[in-house]
């Protein structure tokens, strides 16, 4: 299946703080990609800190932010109760981005179906569950769109590699426990930033953050 050319939706501020974890995650790994995914952890100076606080308080802040750390673990667990309401946020997300809410219930449908989250398509549609390869490819695609240095997007592909296996589990478990984790990995980090401005950062959490910001730009858009 063909990929499109990904239309990232980020504000400056979202922007501003990609670039950021970028240089960091460069000058943690003086440039070099840790075999271990970890890197030499270095003590941020205090205008790193310091801009890394404020960009990632001001997106942890929003609300539509944190909706969308909920639509991410919501969607993969099939014991929520939730399921209306993650279907609202979907659909009334692509209206925003100026898709029609004709046939709402087959686009709501194809999504699911893509994450492996339904067993069989609805009548009528073309779509198959994503492979993990097709995934990666687009991800890819979407770091080379959003401007990341190359070597920082190697990165974050050798990351996904290794948790292939956990995305894996993911879409083929109905009940999930990690409820929160998402939003905890941002809560978390501008804790320790307050608490410690001069602590270190490893190169996963960097880079963690860096994909979900990095995919929450085009949560609600069509990439293939």
């Amino acid at each position: 299946m063909a990929i499109y050319k990904p239309e990232p939706h980020l504000l400056p501020e979202d922007a501003r703080l990609l670039k950021l974890i970028a240089e960091l995650i460069l000058y943690q790994t003086d440039g070099d990609l840790p075999s271990n995914l970890v890197g030499d952890k270095k003590p941020l100076s205090d205008r790193q800190s310091k801009d890394l606080l404020e960009l990632l308080e001001s997106l942890y802040d929003r609300k539509d932010f944190r909706e969308n750390m909920l639509f991410i673990e919501g969607v993969f667990d099939d014991s929520s109760p939730d399921e209306r309401s993650y279907r609202e946020i979907y659909l009334s997300r692509r209206k925003k981005l100026g898709h029609s809410r004709a046939m709402a219930s087959m686009h709501w449908a194809d999504f699911r179906y893509r994450l492996g989250k339904v067993n069989r398509q609805h009548w009528g549609s073309n779509v198959t569950p994503m492979e993990f390869r097709h995934f990666e490819r687009m991800e890819r695609r979407l770091f080379r769109e959003l401007g990341i240095n190359p070597r920082v997007s190697d990165l974050l592909m050798q990351m996904i590699e290794a948790q292939r296996i956990q995305i894996e589990q993911a879409r083929n478990t109905t009940t999930h426990e990690s409820k929160g984790l998402l939003q905890n990995v941002f809560k978390s980090t501008v804790s320790n930033l307050k608490k410690y401005p001069d602590s270190t950062m490893s190169v996963n959490r960097l880079s963690a953050i860096m994909t979900i910001v990095a995919n929450t730009s085009v949560l609600y858009t069509t990439r293939d």
